[in-house]
This record gives C-alpha cells, structure tokens and sequence, in this order.
C-alpha cells in the first residue's frame, strides 16, 4: 500500500531536514480496528472541542450519530516513508470535520522511531510518542 500527503500544514516544516511534500509512504501492513466511542468520553480525549457544543474557535466538529463516534485503532509498518521505515499504532478517539475535511482524531500516537515521532510532533504537532512496537505473526506464519 502507499499513502501519499500533498497537504501542506498550517505550521509548516520547522526543519529543512525533510523533503518538501508531497511526500510518500509504504506500507508494508495495515490494521483497523474500528469501534464506537460515546460522545461524552470522546470530548474527554479531543482537547480541541469545547465542552459546551460540537465546535471549536477553529470549527472542528465532532460526528456523531446516536451518542456516539466512529473511533478505533490503528496499527500500520512503514517500508518507507521521509523519515525511513518505521511502526506506528495510533489511538483514534472520534471522527472530526473541519470545514469540508473529515479525519479521525488521533489522542494518542506510538511510533519505534525517534526520527518519525520528532517528524510528526513538528510538522503536525501530533501527539506522538517513541516505544517499542513488535508486530508478530499469527499462528498460521501470516503477518498479523
């Protein structure tokens, strides 16, 4: 799988040691494991709302259907991408818009490279922390 950026951040690269956009990632694995959040525990976990309606000075808004939100996790290994190959899981707390953009809110972020996380703690300014991730196989000897 590849993913490729072409957005530019509002903050912009605070550094000239990485490639202008667009840039590209590959994917080697990818995992999603979605679930629902109640709303009232997702705005626990997305600072950027407000706590007495759905949008912010910003107008990010959070979706919902129900009393709840799409949330989930997600688990991808990077053959390559800007800052070289490296594992991510991402804790994602609730489905936001921002005007006609829709995304999932990522709380949470661990990645096993010191150069991805300090990549995405400036040019995103996401919440990103380095451990050790493992992917394992499944039994079978398939990638899990």
């Amino acid at each position: 799988s590849s993913l490729s950026s072409s957005s530019s951040s509002s903050r912009g690269p605070s550094s000239s040691a990485y490639p202008p956009p667009p840039w590209t990632f590959v994917a080697s694995r990818i995992r999603y494991q979605f679930g629902l959040t109640p709303v009232s525990a997702a705005r626990l976990a997305i600072p950027a709302l407000s706590n007495d309606d759905d949008d912010d000075d910003d107008g990010l808004t959070l979706l919902s259907l129900g009393g709840r939100t799409l949330s989930g996790i997600f688990a991808v290994e990077y053959e390559s991408s800007p800052v070289g190959p490296y594992r991510e899981i991402a804790i994602l707390s609730g489905l936001v818009s921002n005007g006609s953009s829709i995304g999932a809110w990522a709380s949470r972020i661990y990645v096993d490279s010191n150069d991805a996380a300090e990549a995405g703690r400036e040019l995103w300014g996401l919440p990103a922390e380095v451990v050790p991730i493992d992917f394992d196989s499944d039994p079978g000897g398939k990638p899990g």
